[in-house]
């Protein structure tokens, strides 16, 4: 096989001459627009000044790059050759291989990691075929994780098809979740139905987790094949926090206000843990009762605040020059809250 040289595309030699440009014009602009503009030390006008050379220099280095960068493939070895150094490495060196955010190239030596648009071509990828893929390795073991907690032993062609539901499933209901989010955040209307809706949410999730068991995950790392369904789990209750915070916060927290929310977050943990397994494993047996949290602090806080209709206290002031009524509630949990609406309408909340 004779040598072949490959450079990166020119698209990407594009992008880095662009971030070139836009790191010398920004060391130019601070030099130009900031220096007449302060009474500065002489160390701060050194420094200033110095952001010229520097982004000049930087800009210089990643035009180099694209026009240096490149891999050298022969029969026996893949060169290397970046800005400043170069690395060759021999076949007899390669050990296993995988692509990632770069491709990781796993030597006696170590692991030698490249840039994807460096070497994501077919001549290389064909050439890297000899050796073992460590991401065909995972996928096999992956494969076989999901026969060993899948309810039923199936053919793998019956696995990746149930695999295919689950990755539409996840699909709906992540958007879901991310329109309910967002609705309840940005125009909350109607705010009670809404705020059903988004509480029911992780419930929902935990239902198709346990009707997809061994296909679907909480968490996990982004190319596994199962998908992922930590955001109806999570967001839900990340949006409803904010929203108690913003419209019905707490006058005070003790001991009851903790107890309620711990009460009001245990269910969904263990209906999470019981429905998905693998989220029993130490990190996320712990990370998701910590961010679950949130979904029981909202949940007291918005019940506490939509079922009481009781006054204790009214205060009317200007805020941003807008006359303002502060009104206090003892709350349905006996948890006092307060929230502030114009004057001009008369509503509570």
């Amino acid at each position: 096989m004779a040598s072949h040289i490959y450079r990166l595309p020119l698209f990407v030699r594009l992008l880095y001459i662009s971030a070139a440009v836009v790191v010398f014009a920004l060391g130019m602009g601070t030099y130009l627009t900031v220096t007449p503009s302060i009474a500065a030390t002489n160390l701060v006008r050194a420094m200033i000044v110095a952001t010229v050379p520097v982004s000049l220099l930087g800009a210089a280095c990643m035009v180099a790059y694209a026009y240096r960068a490149r891999l050298e493939l022969t029969q026996e070895s893949l060169t290397f050759r970046g800005l400043l150094r170069s690395r060759e490495l021999r076949a007899a060196d390669i050990a296993a291989w995988r692509t990632r955010e770069h491709l990781e190239i796993h030597t006696t030596d170590g692991v030698l990691r490249v840039a994807r648009s460096l070497v994501l071509v077919d001549e290389v990828l064909t050439w890297l075929e000899r050796f073992p893929n460590l991401d065909d390795i995972a996928r096999q073991q992956e494969l076989a994780e999901i026969a060993r907690t899948a309810p039923d032993s199936l053919p793998e062609a019956e696995t990746l098809a149930n695999l295919a539901r689950a990755e539409r499933a996840s699909w709906r209901l992540n958007l879901t979740s991310w329109i309910l989010v967002f609705w309840l955040l940005l125009y909350p209307v109607p705010f009670l139905s809404l705020a059903c809706l988004t509480a029911l949410a992780p419930w929902i999730a935990v239902l198709c987790l346990r009707r997809h068991r061994g296909y679907l995950q909480v968490a996990g790392e982004q190319r596994q094949l199962r998908p992922m369904l930590m955001g109806p789990i999570l967001l839900p209750g990340a949006a409803m926090s904010m929203t108690a915070m913003i419209n019905a916060p707490f006058t005070g927290f003790g001991f009851m206000h903790a107890l309620l929310i711990a009460v009001a977050t245990a269910p969904l943990v263990i209906a999470v843990l019981w429905a998905d397994p693998s989220a029993r494993r130490s990190f996320n047996a712990v990370f998701l009762p910590v961010f679950l949290l949130m979904y029981g602090g909202g949940a007291v806080t918005l019940g506490n605040a939509l079922l009481d209709d009781t006054v204790t206290a009214f205060h009317a002031r200007s805020i941003r020059g807008k006359p303002m009524c502060a009104r206090e509630y003892p709350g349905a949990f006996g948890l006092p809250w307060r929230n502030a609406v114009p004057c001009t309408t008369g509503a509570r909340r």
